[in-house]
């Protein structure tokens, strides 16, 4: 389910809590292009669930509520939480990424 909150999880702060493996999606969206990079970004906040998103510099007071927006994105990663099949909940980071 998708939420929108303004708390965020205390993982987020913790930087042991981002170490170790990780999984990766990459979605390749065309030509370089602003609406379509925004619509994408919301539809899969959504279908993932994401909760939040954050800007996060790595003390607590630093963890900025922002929106799903290329703006935002653009600014750096956008960390949330996600709830796993099991029910487990875990971080994740949404990254923008342009190449030429």
């Amino acid at each position: 389910m998708f939420a929108m909150t303004s708390r965020p999880p205390p993982q987020l702060s913790d930087c042991d809590a981002w170490t170790g493996g990780y999984y990766e999606l990459a979605m390749q969206l065309g030509e370089r292009d602003d609406v379509r990079l925004q619509a994408a970004l919301a539809v899969f906040a959504r279908a993932a669930g994401i909760a939040g998103p954050w800007h996060v510099q790595w003390q607590p007071d630093r963890i900025r509520h922002v929106s799903w927006t290329v703006a935002d994105l653009q600014e750096g990663r956008l960390c949330g939480q996600i709830q796993l099949p099991g029910g487990e909940p875990m971080i994740c980071a949404v990254f923008g990424v342009r190449e030429d």
